[in-house]
This record gives C-alpha cells, structure tokens and sequence, in this order.
C-alpha cells in the first residue's frame, strides 16, 4: 500500500504585502486566470472589466 506524498518541503512560496510598482503584473495574473477559470464567458468580458479591478483595488489600499 502507498503511502500518501505530503507536499510539505515540495512547494515553497511566500505571500506578501501588495507593492503598487506591480499593479499592472498583478491585474494581469488576474485577468489570465479568470479568463481560464471562467471560460464560458466572453474574454472580452473580463478584458473589460480591468479598470474596475484597478479601482478595487486603489478602494482597499489607497493606491492607483
């Protein structure tokens, strides 16, 4: 019988503060995955929604 692989030690990552500089990084890894997760909606659907997730944000952190 095998045992179940922990993935503790495997994957490493770090979540940090949000850094304004990255804004644009940022909403991009967010417009790719919604894109894919949501696939049944247009990709211009999202695509237009950009600016208002840039003003989500600047709302929760002050910044835009």
């Amino acid at each position: 019988m095998n045992k179940p692989r922990s993935l503790i030690g495997v994957i490493s990552f770090m979540i940090r503060n949000f850094v304004i500089s990255e804004m644009d990084k940022v909403i991009d890894i967010w417009l790719t995955v919604s894109i894919k997760a949501h696939d049944f909606i247009e990709k211009s659907f999202w695509e237009s929604k950009v600016i208002d997730m840039k003003e989500q944000v600047d709302e929760h952190t002050g910044h835009l």
